[in-house]
């Protein structure tokens, strides 16, 4: 399977990062330039993003619609050169060691108008509550399952797309009105029929800082994270590193349930 990377030209480190850690996975990969939010012009910026949308949404920062974009620019890619499917990742993400025998798998089970979700976490700062109802066994270890809740759903970090929605994604979601992660908004717009998710969880952040301009971003702690990592305080970065993968194990907490999927409930959409 095809994989594309989005990484932005200016992050060395990302870029150097995802390059050598997609190839030692051995996978067929293209790094694809991310639409940077400092260079692109303010009058691009208006025809492609809808202002209002932003005004209205405290998500959608310039670096959250710049990366909509960016996603948008793999969509088109895919239909242009009739790419059946494809794996698409951030250049923070951290693949397992037997991915390319993942992709094998979901080659062979996805749907045509899906998506397949490796990374999720809530948007509402809960477990992920996946349905067992129609649950698909790749292997002893590995399953695909749909999530409860659409809405609730997060993370573009990496995921696999069909050609069909990607196509849909290209029609629908021009001008950018929403986070590329409102899986809830992107399906009531009806960009896909199906979204499962890979159980458990095969792709983690690796330690970086974001780039999406969130407000976050810019409190103490943060700072005091990169200051910590910039100047390699040895004994600091060992905690840093603990409550990392401490975070990272909450924020992707998951429940497994019997409760119906999404697509059985009442249309669901982001109420973020």
């Amino acid at each position: 399977m095809k994989v594309f990377a989005i990484s932005l030209e200016r992050d060395l480190a990302r870029r150097s990062y995802i390059g050598n850690h997609l190839s030692s996975l051995n996978l067929d990969y293209e790094i694809i330039d991310a639409v940077d939010y400092r260079k692109i012009s303010s009058d691009d910026f208006a025809k492609q993003v809808d202002l209002k949308a932003m005004e209205k949404n405290y998500c959608l920062t310039s670096g959250a619609a710049a990366c909509g974009l960016s996603h948008l620019k793999i969509y088109d890619k895919i239909v242009e050169e009739n790419i059946p499917f494809a794996l698409i990742v951030e250049d923070d993400v951290c693949l397992p060691y037997n991915i390319s025998e993942l992709l094998l798998k979901i080659e062979k089970s996805i749907k045509n108008d899906e998506i397949i979700a490796f990374s999720y976490y809530s948007h509402f700062d809960e477990k992920m509550h996946l349905s067992k109802k129609y649950e698909t066994v790749l292997d002893e270890d590995n399953f695909l399952l749909y999530p409860v809740n659409i809405a609730a759903v997060a993370s573009t970090m990496a995921y696999v797309i069909t050609k069909s929605v990607a196509k849909k994604m290209g029609q629908k979601l021009m001008p950018i009105s929403i986070q590329p992660d409102d899986w809830g908004k992107i399906y009531s717009k009806s960009c896909f029929t199906s979204f499962r998710c890979l159980y458990p969880v095969q792709a983690m952040p690796a330690l970086f800082d974001t780039t999406l301009n969130y407000s976050a971003a810019k409190g103490w702690k943060n700072k005091l994270s990169t200051f910590i990592k910039k100047h390699n305080v040895i004994v600091l970065n060992d905690v840093l590193k603990k409550i990392y993968v401490w975070r990272m194990k909450r924020k992707h907490a998951t429940v497994i349930s019997n409760e119906s999927p999404f697509f059985e409930n009442a249309k669901q959409t982001s109420n973020r």
